[in-house]
């Protein structure tokens, strides 16, 4: 038997929460992370690559990868929220700069494609 394929949404607070492990004792609500955290990581994802809404939809694979982007952001300012900590900071995940550029690449070819049917 055959798994149903699962479609991470980025729109839904508990597939959001699991995917950056937030604990059932957060001090994080489900408003701050919608409404302030999650806006502000695609907006740093998008800023980034193009503001292009239709490109992060254009395949399975972009928009993967940019659900994985914006989580990659999204757990760091949770992992690393507080001003004051006993424990390092640390920047973002050398993996997130990867992906940013993986998804660069993507863009420029997509736009290409785009282009070559106009």
């Amino acid at each position: 038997m055959i798994a149903p394929e699962y479609k991470f949404d980025l729109t839904n607070i508990e597939d959001v929460k699991t995917a950056i492990r937030v604990d059932e004792y957060s001090d994080w609500d489900d408003k701050q992370i919608m409404g302030v955290y999650l806006p502000a990581a695609k907006q740093k994802v998008m800023s980034a690559v193009t503001m292009d809404q239709d490109f992060y939809t254009s395949s399975d694979g972009v928009e993967s990868l940019f659900n994985l982007s914006v989580l990659n952001h999204l757990a760091n300012y949770y992992e690393n929220r507080s001003i004051t900590s006993q424990f390092e900071k640390y920047d973002l995940p050398a993996n997130s700069l990867a992906i940013i550029q993986t998804l660069r690449g993507l863009y420029a070819v997509w736009k290409s494609a785009d282009s070559s049917t106009e």
